[in-house]
């Protein structure tokens, strides 16, 4: 049938003009697989085409069968026949639906549902060959840095170091008299919260989807769940929520005075921490910061670090030929990371330890160093299947823009 197809007039079937003629005929079909071949050549080449193909036929077959049987058969060929185009045309839903829906409001909304179903099949028979073709690419023979064990015990210590400057912070603040109130209700959480967490996501397997806000919700808590109620993670997100059931409605310079006495104790807490270099050098910068991840790692607030910066652009911001430089720093191996993800999915974003520490560090440098920090959450693995995201690292990027003009 392909050779038929092969060899035919390359014809256009405009979705416009609906073609009445049998559904799989070589004659309607194939005019429309060779204008999605013309189409897509240039980008996909042909075994992108011979996915659409099968994509199309599926959309169709699925379009076909659903429409109410009442419908006449030439209307019933006509909207499969536009899934099809739609499909292969790349055209979105809405404007197939434009040019192919019918007067009828219920042949409307079965063709509707056709559509997005049609639109399902192809998705999934796409994400299939993704991960064929996955099976066939180059692995790093390198070890992953996302495969480091968490240590235990210096996770642990790292929780106590964060608990002592969580509290140093909040005497900054104009709710330092709450600061009674928040063991008790930490300990109050992890105590029923795990329970009530657990629930709504059975609830949400047996299909009631508006238990979460959105899927990210849903998959960061199932990410948090996964670690147990004892997990460090766990102790750490019911600090959080204490934490910031208290800051709730502070005023936001009360907020950033937070977040900076944070990151200074936290900065004080770290075994043997340098303070900041004053020349404008970027190798000097990279060989601080690393010192500084490493006395991170030490004490258990990340199992490992990569730290990249372009060398042509630092030799021009030495020189002083450019106002600032960029520096990426991702971050491995964050004990907290599932709850501090999941935190941020309620909106309540809460300070990350590692990134509160190198802007600490990076406020102390003399003369001024003038900066900014942000940071984000990854999932550094690569992975053909996009709903299985999980975001487990911290790439933090800087721009330093130099020091002040007595420098």
């Amino acid at each position: 049938e392909f050779r038929d197809i092969q060899s035919m007039q390359p014809n256009v079937v405009p979705c416009a003009e609906p073609p009445c003629s049998d559904l799989l005929h070589p004659g309607s079909l194939g005019k429309a697989f060779l204008a999605g071949q013309r189409r897509h050549d240039a980008f996909d080449g042909p075994p992108r085409f011979a996915v659409e193909a099968i994509c199309a036929v599926g959309a169709a077959m699925a379009c076909r069968s659903w429409l109410p049987r009442p419908a006449k058969p030439r209307h019933r060929r006509s909207f499969a026949q536009g899934a099809a185009c739609a499909v292969l045309l790349r055209l979105t839903p809405a404007e197939a639906m434009l040019e192919m829906a019918p007067q009828s409001v219920d042949q409307g909304t079965e063709v509707r549902r056709a559509v997005v179903q049609g639109a399902r099949v192809a998705d999934w028979l796409d994400l299939q060959v993704e991960k064929f073709a996955d099976t066939f690419r180059k692995r790093d023979s390198s070890p992953d840095p996302a495969d480091i064990p968490v240590n235990a015990e210096a996770a642990a210590s790292a929780l106590q170091v964060l608990l002592r400057a969580a509290a140093f912070a909040l005497s900054s603040t104009s709710r330092s008299r709450e600061a009674a109130i928040i063991q008790p209700r930490a300990a109050e959480l992890e105590q029923f919260d795990f329970k009530k967490m657990q629930a709504r996501l059975d609830m949400a397997k047996d299909g009631i989807s508006e238990v979460f806000e959105t899927e990210g919700l849903r998959l960061a808590t199932a990410g948090l769940l996964a670690q147990g109620p004892a997990s460090l993670s766990y102790k750490a997100y019911c600090l959080w929520r204490a934490y910031s059931e208290v800051l709730q409605g502070i005023a936001p310079e009360d907020l950033a005075r937070f977040e900076t006495s944070f990151g200074d104790q936290l900065l004080r807490e770290l075994p043997a921490a340098s303070s900041g270099r004053s020349a404008r050098s970027a190798a000097a910068l990279s060989q601080g910061l690393n010192a500084l991840l490493q006395s991170c790692q030490s004490a258990g607030f990340i199992t490992a670090w990569s730290l990249k910066y372009d060398p042509d652009l630092a030799e021009l911001w030495e020189d002083r030929l450019m106002r600032s430089l960029q520096i990426s720093v991702i971050l491995y191996g964050d004990p907290f990371a599932a709850a501090q993800v999941l935190m941020a999915e309620r909106g309540q974003e809460v300070p990350v330890c590692s990134t509160e520490i190198v802007k600490a560090w990076l406020r102390q440098f003399q003369p001024p160093l003038f900066f900014s920090a942000t940071s984000y959450y990854v999932d550094m693995r690569y992975n053909a299947d996009s709903t299985s995201f999980s975001p487990k690292q911290v790439q933090l990027e800087l721009t330093v823009q130099g020091q002040s003009k007595s420098q």
